[in-house]
C-alpha cells in the first residue's frame, strides 16, 4: 500500500472496524475463517495491539469481529501462496459486502472521481423498518404511490463507517488514480487522520508552569502523608486509617452489584497514572492558587476516584482481554470443527469414490484375465502351429537337399556315360527348331547337325511356320528376349510342341536333353529305322 505510506494514513484499522460493524461482511469473514486454508500471518499480533485503543471504542463484540478482520487484512499484504490466498478472499468480501464502491472503481477509468461518487452516497435513501414505522410519532409519515414510506434524504454521513477506507483501498488494489478531492475528500481523510494521531499517539503528560508544578508537588505530599504511602491498588487503600474514617461510604460493597469487588480491589494500578492525574488537576489551577486544607482534600478525593476508575479499568480490561481470548479460542474450536466436519464429509466421499473406483477395477480386472486368457491360447495355438510348420520346413529342407543332390549324381552318371553314335544319329535326323543363343554357338551347331533350324534372337516376329514341322523346340532362355520366349511358348502349347529349356553352351548336354525329351527307349529304334 504504497500510496497510503505516502500520505501517512493506514486503511486496515478502518476497513476492519468498518468489516465488524457490518453483518453480511461479518457473515462472510466467518466463512472465510470456518473455510480454513489460510494461516495467519505473524506480523498481525503486534499490528492488533496497535489498534487496540481504537477497537476498544466499541463492545466486545465488534472489537473480535475486528480483530479477525485485521487477521484476514494483513494477512492479503503477503507476498506468497497464503496470501494470495487470502487477498483473494478479502477482494470477494468487499464485492459482496460493498457492491456499490466496488463495481464503481473497478468500472472507472484510470481516473476515480471522488466527489461526485461520495455525493451519490450521501443522497441515499434507506429503506426504513417495520420497527422504525410503528415508533413514528403521529402524523404518520407520506406514502408513495407504492403505498411505501417516503424517506428524508441523508444530509450527513459518518465519516468512520469503513466507506472511506475501503474507497480508497480499492483505487490502490485496481492500481488507479484519485481525483476530484475537494471539500467531502479532506473532511474525510482529516477525520481519519484525527483517529489515527490518537490511536497511535503517546499520552503526553501535561504541560505544567512553575507554579503549576509547585502545586502537584504540594498535593502529591499531602496525600502521600494522609495515606501513609501512596496505595497501587484499592485493597492497600481499604486499609489506610483515612480509608476508615472518612470514605468508607464510596467503597462498600453492596455498591458495586455484581461486580467482582474483590478482584477490583486487588487490581494493580500505576502510580505514575495517579501522579499524571494529580498533575492534570495542577494543570486547571492558576498560579495564584494556594494549597489550602480544602484543596488537599478536593486532591485526596480526586485521588481516591481516580484509583476507583483505574482499578476498575485495570479488571475491565482484564476481563475484556479473557473474554476477547475465549472468544477467539472458541472460534477456533469452532473453525476447527466445522473443518473436521468437512474433512469427515470428504473423507466420506472419498471412500464412496475409492468403493466404486475398486468395483471398476475389479471389471476390468475380469475382463483384462479374460483377455489375457485368450491371448494365451491364441498364443499356444500359434505356437503349436508354429512348431508344425516349423517341422514342415525342416521335412521340406531335407527333401530339398535329397532333391538337390539327386540331379547333381545324374549329371555325373551322364557325364559319365557319352552318347551312343546311334543316337547322336538319330538326333541329327530330328527338325529341331533351336530359338536364342549366341550366334557364333549358333553357327557352330548348324555345320554339324543341318537339318536344325536356328532363329536369333534378334527375329522377335518370325514366322511361325518354321514352327510346324518341328520334332522339338529348344530355348536358350538366357539370350531371349520375353516377347520372342512368350511368343515361342504360346505356340508350342498350343500345338503341343516338345519344349525343351537349355541355360548353357554345353553340346552334349543339349542332346542328351534332346535323347530324353524326342528319343525315349524304342522311339530310338524307329528313328534309326
Amino acid at each position: 500500500m504504497q500510496q497510503q505510506q505516502q500520505i501517512c494514513l493506514d486503511l486496515v484499522p478502518f476497513m476492519a472496524r468498518g468489516i465488524a460493524q457490518n453483518k453480511a461482511a461479518r457473515q462472510e469473514l466467518d466463512k472465510i475463517c470456518a473455510g480454513g486454508g489460510i494461516m495467519i500471518d505473524s506480523a498481525v499480533t503486534p499490528r492488533r495491539r496497535a489498534y487496540g485503543s481504537y477497537f476498544r471504542e466499541k463492545d466486545v463484540f465488534t472489537e473480535l469481529y475486528c480483530q479477525k478482520a485485521t487477521d484476514l487484512i494483513v494477512t492479503s499484504f503477503q507476498e506468497n501462496e497464503n496470501g494470495r490466498k487470502a487477498a483473494a478472499a478479502f477482494e470477494q468480501l468487499l464485492k459482496k459486502c460493498w457492491r456499490a464502491i466496488y463495481n464503481y472503481v473497478k468500472t472507472s477509468g484510470r481516473e476515480v472521481p471522488f466527489e461526485s461518487f461520495w455525493q451519490f452516497l450521501m443522497k441515499q435513501e434507506p429503506r426504513l423498518t417495520a420497527r422504525e414505522l410503528r415508533n413514528l410519532p403521529a402524523p404518520p409519515v407520506l406514502l408513495d404511490k407504492h403505498r411505501r414510506p417516503l424517506k428524508p434524504h441523508i444530509n450527513s454521513k459518518d465519516m468512520l463507517d469503513g466507506d472511506f477506507a475501503i474507497f480508497w483501498y480499492l483505487v490502490n488494489v485496481f492500481g488507479k488514480t484519485l481525483t476530484e478531492q475537494g471539500p467531502l475528500f479532506h473532511s474525510n481523510f482529516q477525520a481519519h487522520l484525527r483517529v489515527q494521531e490518537k490511536m497511535t499517539g503517546d499520552r503526553q503528560a501535561p504541560v505544567l508552569t512553575d507554579r503549576q508544578a509547585e502545586l502537584a508537588d504540594m498535593l502529591w505530599q499531602s496525600i502521600d502523608q494522609r495515606l501513609k504511602g501512596i496505595p497501587a491498588s484499592l485493597d492497600e487503600y481499604f486499609h489506610t486509617l483515612e480509608y476508615t474514617r472518612t470514605a468508607g461510604y464510596l467503597f462498600k460493597r453492596e455498591n458495586f452489584g455484581g461486580l467482582p469487588f474483590d478482584a477490583i480491589a486487588r487490581a494493580p494500578v500505576s502510580r505514575r497514572e495517579l501522579r499524571r492525574a494529580i498533575e492534570t488537576m495542577a494543570a486547571a489551577l492558576s498560579n495564584e492558587t494556594q494549597a489550602t486544607a480544602e484543596l488537599k482534600q478536593a486532591a485526596l478525593d480526586f485521588f481516591t476516584r481516580t484509583l476507583l476508575i483505574r482499578a476498575c479499568a485495570a479488571e475491565y480490561d482484564k476481563l475484556r482481554t479473557f473474554v476477547l481470548r475465549e472468544s477467539r479460542r472458541e472460534g477456533k474450536t469452532a473453525a476447527k470443527r466445522l473443518q473436521a466436519d468437512k474433512l469427515k464429509a470428504e473423507l466420506a466421499q472419498a471412500q464412496k469414490e475409492i468403493a466404486t473406483w475398486k468395483e471398476k477395477l475389479a471389471e476390468k480386472q475380469v475382463l483384462l484375465n479374460e483377455l489375457q486368457l485368450k491371448i494365451d491360447k491364441t498364443e499356444m495355438a500359434r505356437q503349436k502351429e508354429r512348431d508344425q510348420w516349423e517341422a514342415k520346413l525342416d521335412e521340406s529342407s531335407q527333401a530339398l537337399d535329397k532333391l538337390l543332390a539327386s540331379p547333381n549324381q545324374e549329371n555325373e552318371a551322364e557325364r559319365e556315360r557319352e552318347l551312343s553314335p546311334e543316337a547322336v544319329e538319330a538326333i541329327a535326323r530330328l527338325n529341331v527348331v533351336i530359338i536364342g543363343g549366341r550366334s557364333d554357338w549358333q553357327q557352330r551347331l548348324k555345320e554339324k547337325y543341318p537339318r536344325f533350324a536356328f532363329i536369333s534372337p534378334a527375329e522377335a516376329k518370325y514366322d511361325l511356320a518354321v514352327l510346324a514341322a518341328a520334332d522339338a523346340i529348344v530355348i536358350c532362355w538366357k539370350c531371349l528376349g520375353h516377347s520372342l520366349f512368350y511368343r515361342t511358348v504360346g505356340y508350342a502349347g498350343k500345338y503341343h510342341k516338345p519344349i525343351v529349356y537349355f541355360g548353357s553352351s554345353n553340346e552334349q548336354q543339349l542332346l542328351r536333353l534332346l535323347q530324353r525329351k524326342c528319343l525315349p527307349p524304342g522311339k530310338e529304334e524307329r528313328h534309326r529305322d
